[in-house]
């Protein structure tokens, strides 16, 4: 079968609950919130799950990494 790429979305988020089928991508893109988004998956991976990315440990010590040498340089 083909990869699967995709972005869930809280079904139960109140501006999706209210707003009709026609609108629900614009109600997702203009007027939602991050908690509306549930995951992302890549290639049939989970690359966010329940709001978390599964490298959330790894992309936080290599940001604070970045923002040490960057106050190095000062």
């Amino acid at each position: 079968g083909q990869s699967l790429d995709c972005v869930v979305l809280d079904a139960n988020y109140p501006l999706f609950a209210e707003s009709n089928l026609d609108n629900i991508i614009s109600t997702w893109v203009y007027a939602s919130d991050s908690t509306a988004h549930l995951g992302t998956m890549v290639s049939g991976k989970w690359l966010i799950k329940t709001q978390q990315h599964i490298q959330k440990e790894a992309i936080s010590l290599s940001f604070k990494k970045a923002i040490r040498s960057l106050a190095n340089r000062l």
